[in-house]
């Protein structure tokens, strides 16, 4: 029951037929009339979860929403359109998060296949932007945006709208995860009548240019990050470098990051973690191959760990206990440290 006063999270999903969605969302000729009504909420509610709402919102609901919703502290959105199909209720999905991230009373936000207009994350990302003249922190400690790979979508990554999630990254971030994942094989996928589909394409550095140095300078602020995943991006192995070497604290760490088509592929990549992420517990590692490595590939070529390249990535990160690599969520391999040394899972 909404009334219950003991009442800690709130999960809305959208169960509308598709047929009846876009008449909620435009606009009525009746000023009295309206597509929603939200109840009085109980002030306990501190975690606001919405998915699946592929049109997004009437326009003023998610505003509507947010007022009643003074002590939220956590907020995830899944699979949702939420600048929605019209001016109005784009505006209205801004009002919202920008109320939510200037509250600096919301401590982690997760976006997970969020698809918004251009600008849009320009503008939510004001609200993390202290007033003039009031310097304090927004409070904001672990952001998450991550996208399931489309195949089938020749726009998909020019949608992510990637060189403008800058604007989302606060000083007192703890964890930044802006990644893309693979499609599920096992799911029955209706565009995927081959079964072939696999691996994922990421954005480039001149789109992750302004991300990644928005992070390198993050470990002379705030608290300090501890988790950082990148996969999203191609960072090149001095990219990669210069985020370790202004992030000294970070224990969990996943990059996309170009690989060589010469020598040991992942030599310079080992060779920087090992010189700069001294702290780094679990590291992920997405190799995106250049010209001279996809033709190695083709011929069959070696594209894992040995044991060896291991044990030598210990010397200098001692605490590390798990390494994942792949070539671009492909040809994935895992090792973890058990008591009998390396072991691959």
């Amino acid at each position: 029951s909404l009334s219950t006063p003991t009442l800690t999270s709130l999960i809305l999903t959208s169960d509308i037929p598709l047929t009846e969605y876009p008449s909620l969302l435009t606009p009525s000729s009746q000023p009295t009339s309206s597509a929603f009504s939200i109840p009085p909420l109980p002030s306990s509610i501190q975690s606001l979860t919405l998915e699946i709402f592929p049109f997004g919102f009437p326009a003023g609901f998610l505003s509507a929403l947010g007022a009643e919703l003074k002590g939220l502290r956590s907020l995830t959105i899944f699979s949702a359109l939420v600048g929605g199909t019209t001016a109005q209720s784009k505006e209205d999905a801004i009002s919202f998060l920008t109320a939510v991230f200037a509250s600096g009373r919301v401590q982690d936000v997760h976006f997970l296949d969020v698809f918004v207009p251009a600008g849009f994350w320009e503008e939510v990302g004001k609200g993390l932007t202290p007033e003039e003249g009031n310097g304090s922190p927004r409070g904001l400690r672990f952001l998450e945006i991550s996208y399931t790979y489309r195949h089938s979508d020749s726009l998909f990554l020019q949608g992510l709208n990637g060189a403008e999630l800058a604007a989302l990254v606060s000083d007192e971030l703890v964890a930044c995860c802006l990644r893309v994942e693979s499609p599920d094989g096992s799911a029955q996928d209706e565009e995927d009548v081959e079964g072939t589909e696999e691996g994922i394409r990421v954005l480039s550095r001149k789109d992750g240019g302004a991300v990644i140095e928005r992070v390198k300078g993050l470990g002379a602020k705030g608290t300090g990050l501890m988790m950082l995943d990148l996969t999203m991006f191609e960072l090149s192995v001095g990219d990669m470098a210069s985020v370790l070497e202004g992030n000294k604290g970070l224990k969990v760490v996943s990059f996309s990051v170009v690989l060589e088509g010469t020598g040991h592929i992942w030599g310079d990549v080992l060779g920087t973690v090992k010189e700069k992420g001294r702290e780094i517990e679990v590291l992920e590692i997405v190799g995106s191959p250049g010209e001279e490595l996809v033709g190695r590939l083709m011929d069959g070529g070696e594209v894992g760990l040995k044991k060896a390249d291991l044990e030598g990535l210990s010397e200098g990160c001692r605490e590390l206990r798990s390494v994942k690599v792949s070539i671009l969520r492909t040809k994935v391999q895992e090792w973890s440290k058990e008591e009998e040394g390396w072991v691959l899972k």
